[in-house]
């Protein structure tokens, strides 16, 4: 995001919309594609479960998305230095591989009308 949002300084502007960007556009997109290219690959559950189990657990991922990352993104774009962000975000990336690993194995035993046995 700092080619679209370009600038050197870094200005509550300027980091509030790369986070903006980051957790308002991407976010919801990544963390709904990645758990149905997931489950499609694992051959867990079929394009209608998908889309089911998504419809009911997507909401909950994105809110869960927002508490770990907006706050690990404000201090990375506000504090980090340029050259350790990508190291910042990989170990918080680490704690979010977690939770998705989780969500992915709970939901795993959730049948095609979205409730977890």
């Amino acid at each position: 995001s700092t080619t679209i949002i370009p600038g050197k300084t870094r200005t509550f502007s300027r980091v509030a919309k790369r986070l903006a960007l980051d957790q308002f556009v991407f976010a919801p997109i990544f963390v709904n594609s990645f758990m149905a290219v997931l489950w499609t690959l694992e051959n867990e559950k079929s394009f209608d479960e998908i889309t089911s189990t998504l419809q009911k657990i997507g909401p909950d991922m994105v809110i869960a998305n927002w508490s770990l990352w907006i706050p690990a993104m404000t201090i990375n774009f506000s504090i980090v230095p340029l050259r350790y962000q990508v190291l910042f975000g990989n170990v918080v990336a680490i704690v979010w591989t977690v939770y998705l690993s989780w969500m992915s194995s709970s939901s795993a035993g959730t049948s095609s009308s979205g409730d977890f046995e």
